[in-house]
């Protein structure tokens, strides 16, 4: 990918955090952790996990430089705000008006996805041949 190193190791770095999160997060709500009266999120329980996998693995081939990277750190973050979108619509749909701790842990991870994507498509390599061309310029003096 013809990203910098170091805004590549970052962008690994915030995934593979977020994707551990994501996989805790997704094992709490399965054993009951959080207090999950509802029964309609077993779905997004199931693809927030996916979401956390995702997540891990982008951020490996982030850390190792590979051009799939960065799509599928995107394909990752959407997945993982599906899957906290439809956790807070089954949470709420169930509750009443109190928050629980399971729907403050939901929004969290909606937030931090939302704010991580945006990182994410600020940092995207931008005109990839021209940043190409400059490269072999430079060692040709």
């Amino acid at each position: 990918m013809l990203m910098r190193r170091r805004t590549e190791r970052a962008i690994g770095a915030v995934a593979a955090v977020l994707g551990g999160t994501f996989v805790i997060a997704a094992l709490a709500f399965a054993t009951d952790g959080f207090e999950s009266r509802v029964m309609d999120v077993e779905p997004s329980i199931v693809l927030g996990g996916i979401a956390g996998v995702a997540l891990l693995l982008a951020a490996g081939g982030l850390f190792a430089h590979r051009r799939w990277g960065w799509s599928a750190d995107m394909g990752a973050h959407v997945i993982g705000i599906i899957a906290a979108v439809l956790t807070l619509i089954g949470l709420s749909a169930g509750s009443d008006t109190v928050l629980t701790s399971s729907e403050i842990v939901s929004g969290a991870l909606l937030v931090l996805l939302l704010v991580s994507l945006f990182a994410v498509w600020r940092a995207r390599p931008r005109r990839p041949m021209r940043r190409a061309s400059h490269r072999v310029a430079a060692k040709l003096y």
